[in-house]
């Protein structure tokens, strides 16, 4: 709701009030009071529009920050049990110049994975492997917003053999090794290779790809990247 806090002070043109006073000057004041109406109202008009336009902005931001969103979850996945190894605080892929904060990201009510709220940050899978641990470490991150590149947009350039470094809270440091690079249709996402359980530290880093569907709200495909720990 928006309040109207400006005043505006009244012009008297009362005939006793004005007797002496030139018209010239009385017409000046009246023009001037009004232009002043004027440019409050349209003052106001102004900032609730800004004010609309924002709100609108953000929520057009946060319909269409394309990323691997729709991945239903299995069981095994979602029962995880943290571990006490130290959260992730820092990604690296020197290949591509990246560098990006994590944050911790859960379940959506329909048990899909929430997504990054930063575009320039990543987000870590609370419910998987912790980096540096057996099992798959997943990491997401956005391909683009709609104001312009996000922090995966170079994602697709990343060989096997590169290097993919993670610093954890307390400071000590995990790299994986780039295995391979796929896309898949996100109609038809492998969740189990993706998310299932290995023998070994892995991580999987998953971004978008494809063709982007404006009336579904999405890409078409998923590019994973796939690394293990050296």
């Amino acid at each position: 709701m928006f309040e109207n806090n400006f005043s505006v002070k009244q012009t008297n043109l009362s005939k006793d009030g004005d007797s002496n006073r030139p018209a010239s000057e009385i017409s000046s004041e009246l023009t001037g009071g009004i232009s002043f109406l004027a440019g409050l109202i349209f003052a106001v008009m102004l900032a609730a529009g800004m004010a609309l336009a924002a709100t609108g902005t953000v929520q057009l931001l946060n319909n269409n920050l394309p990323v691997a969103s729709n991945i239903i979850l299995p069981e095994p996945v979602m029962a995880a049990v943290a571990s006490g190894v130290p959260d992730p605080s820092i990604l690296a892929i020197p290949s591509l110049n990246l560098t990006a904060p994590f944050e911790p990201l859960g379940l959506n009510s329909n048990h899909t994975i929430e997504v990054p709220k930063n575009n320039m940050g990543v987000g870590w899978f609370i419910y998987g492997a912790k980096p540096g641990e057996a099992g798959a470490a997943v990491i997401v991150g956005h391909l683009d917003s709609v104001s312009g590149p996000a922090i995966f947009e170079n994602l697709g350039k990343i060989k096997p053999g590169n290097n993919i470094v993670i610093t954890r809270a307390d400071g000590s440091v995990v790299t994986y090794r780039v295995d391979s690079i796929s896309k898949f249709s996100q109609d038809n996402f492998p969740t189990e290779v993706v998310y299932g359980p290995v023998s070994y530290a892995a991580v999987r880093i998953i971004t978008c790809s494809g063709i982007w569907d404006k009336q579904a709200g999405h890409y078409s495909q998923n590019l994973v990247v796939f690394g293990s720990e050296i």
